[in-house]
């Protein structure tokens, strides 16, 4: 069995075994990739948003202003409020499907006709029609959700961040979709909140952030769904977006492969000293590349897998060494 073990072949083989895992992905080495990729935001500058805010309708504003849902024209109110405290664009993160039940629909319609306001909906949830028609625009706000849960990209296409480009009139070079960037941090106020001056000039993200409110799981932790669309909105402004090129996942192939052949034909004429030298220079270059591309270019590599593969083969390398 030793005499086995310590077979080139055997190398050759855990090689091969290891690049059929590599090539099938199952769930759990997803969901490893994944959390590879949002390591990537844990590093470099954290970026503070000057042209967006949250308003947060919080637990402490549901003391002051009653049980949710409020009455309609009692939103109203706090869309006016944002524009008189200086306002550049209010969005407002609630889905009207049915008649307010308390009658505020009318003064409410005659709100957002005089301050206009973007509303959201989702693929199955849209608001009534006469509010639709009295809203500056509608964005969805669906995102989808990767294999472990996590929320990491937005499709663009009638997006709330697509919305407010179009409103605001900037182009942007983005397509289809984008990877949420959550380096970037968004300042709040609370509804309660005596100052709202910190608006001014300021595209207002009002939402939800009371207990039983939605949160979603991202690479920088929970967050309301309000946040979501603020973060992909200065995402958007930025002009500066996260990306995986087609080609680069061939590169991590070539990579995988070349690291094992060479090793399998250098490391078995080296002695056990030397033999740290190649692994170190693999690594170097492996996790060298990557934080280039990704502090130039923000591309995101999958430098795991690379590293992980090549070390183990490494590792029976220095292994069948040892025993010989």
């Amino acid at each position: 069995m030793s005499k086995i073990l310590t077979n080139t072949w055997a190398v050759c083989l855990t090689l091969v075994i290891l690049l059929l895992i590599k090539w099938v992905d199952p769930t759990p080495i997803q969901s490893v990739k994944l959390t590879t990729f949002d390591s990537y935001q844990k590093f470099g500058e954290h970026l503070d948003s000057k042209s967006l805010i949250l308003l947060d309708l919080s637990d402490k504003a549901l003391t002051k202003g009653g049980q949710w849902p409020w009455k309609r024209d009692n939103l109203g109110r706090v869309i006016v409020n944002a524009y008189r405290n200086g306002a550049a664009l209010v969005v407002l993160q609630v889905v009207f499907a049915h008649k307010d039940r308390l009658g505020g629909d009318e003064m409410f319609l005659k709100m957002i006709s005089k301050y206009p306001v973007i509303l959201t909906e989702t693929n199955d949830v849209k608001n009534l029609l006469s509010i639709k028609r009295k809203a500056l625009a509608i964005g969805n706000v669906d995102v989808p959700v990767d294999i472990d849960g996590t929320i990491r990209k937005l499709p663009l296409d009638n997006s709330i961040p697509d919305v407010i480009l179009k409103v605001i009139n900037r182009p942007t070079k983005a397509k289809n979709e984008i990877w949420i960037d959550f380096r970037h941090h968004i300042p709040r106020i609370d509804f309660t909140d005596k100052d709202w001056s910190a608006m001014k000039g300021k595209i207002v993200f009002i939402g939800t952030t009371f207990k039983g409110s939605t949160f979603v799981t991202t690479p920088n932790g929970l967050k309301n769904t309000h946040e979501i669309m603020a973060v992909s909105t200065e995402t958007l402004l930025s002009g500066k977006f996260i990306s995986r090129p087609d080609w680069l996942e061939k590169v991590e192939w070539a990579f995988v492969i070349l690291g094992g052949i060479i090793f399998l034909i250098v490391i078995p004429r080296l002695g056990v000293l030397w033999s740290f030298v190649p692994i170190v220079v693999y690594l170097s270059i492996v996790l060298g590349t990557s934080a280039v591309l990704w502090t130039t270019k923000l591309y995101l590599t999958e430098w795991l897998t690379p590293v992980v593969i090549v070390t183990i083969v490494w590792g029976h390398l220095i292994y069948n060494n040892f025993a010989r």
